[in-house]
């Protein structure tokens, strides 16, 4: 019985290992020829090339020629949408380089403006304060004594005399420190400027008002050169006087310090005729006033007077 039973395992074993083969009937041999006919047909389609079918015609494609160089800009429509833009790109940037400019120049003009205010009004400053500062020259009071009689050998008072007071010709007071005098007949002033060693070195030490408060009380002073003159120089004097040509000039250097504490130099010349009137005269070089230095300040003469 297990003998039985163990050939039966064995023959159910090698039934399983081995399928039947293809030539076997019935239905499992059918699909092994429908599988072998699609394999030949496949192995005969890679030999024999398959040919278009004859419904499929081949059209004929035509090829379009870019135009190229100036052809093509003129073909260009310059009016599409696409140039619309361009043209719009355009007008703006150009609107942005006109504004950019206009901004430039208006910056500019307002920076100009502006130096410009600060330069008038430093130089109405500049002016208001010289307008306020004390200006002094003397005011000539008498001239009747400053000639010789027509004909004379002598002076009146054996020398030329003029009289004057120190007038301030400012808006602030001033204290009056020195003052160089000279007092020449010449023809004309010295075009090399004045030889102050001749000068007659006054020392009044008086505070000087604006001429607007002037003191009418105030003394004349007698001034007259240091230099004195014979007959015979007088007499001399006397015919270039009427011959005509030399005249008395009057002109000097005041030091002086204004409220402020600065000492200013103010320098003067007139020219004074025989009937009394006189005119200024040298321009910039003898009538001046400026901040004095210590290499402008006069130096002592030999002959002083207070």
């Amino acid at each position: 019985m297990v003998t039985l039973l163990a050939a039966l395992v064995v023959a159910s074993a090698a039934a399983a290992s081995n399928p039947p083969s293809p030539s076997s009937g019935g239905q499992i041999a059918k699909p092994q020829t429908e599988t072998s006919q699609h394999q030949s047909q496949a192995g005969n389609a890679q030999i024999r090339p398959e040919s278009p079918p004859s419904s499929i015609k081949l059209a004929k494609t035509s090829v379009i020629h870019e135009p190229t160089g100036h052809k093509a800009d003129e073909n260009r429509d310059y009016a599409g949408p696409e140039w619309g833009l361009v043209y719009i790109t355009a007008a703006l940037a150009l609107f942005t380089l006109g504004l950019a400019t206009y901004t430039g120049l208006l910056y500019r003009s307002t920076v100009r403006t502006g130096k410009d205010a600060a330069r008038t009004a430093k130089e109405a400053l500049e002016f208001n304060q010289k307008s306020r500062q004390p200006v002094i020259a003397p005011l000539i009071r008498d001239a009747s004594r400053l000639y010789p009689a027509k004909g004379s050998s002598q002076f009146a008072l054996h020398s030329p005399v003029v009289a004057f007071t120190w007038e301030n010709y400012g808006q602030s007071p001033a204290f009056l420190l020195r003052a160089e005098l000279l007092l020449i007949p010449e023809v004309d002033l010295p075009k090399d400027g004045p030889d102050w060693s001749k000068a007659v070195v006054r020392r009044d030490s008086d505070t000087i008002a604006p001429f607007a408060s002037e003191v009418t009380s105030r003394t004349p002073i007698q001034f007259r050169p240091a230099e004195s003159f014979s007959e015979a120089t007088t007499l001399l004097l006397n015919t270039k006087i009427e011959r005509g040509g030399v005249r008395f000039h009057f002109y000097g250097r005041v030091l002086y310090q204004d409220t402020l504490g600065e000492t200013m130099i103010c320098g003067f010349a007139m020219k004074i005729f025989r009937d009394g009137t006189h005119y200024m005269r040298g321009g910039q070089r003898y009538n001046y006033r400026r901040k004095a230095a210590d290499s402008e300040l006069p130096s002592e003469a030999e002959s002083t007077t207070t």
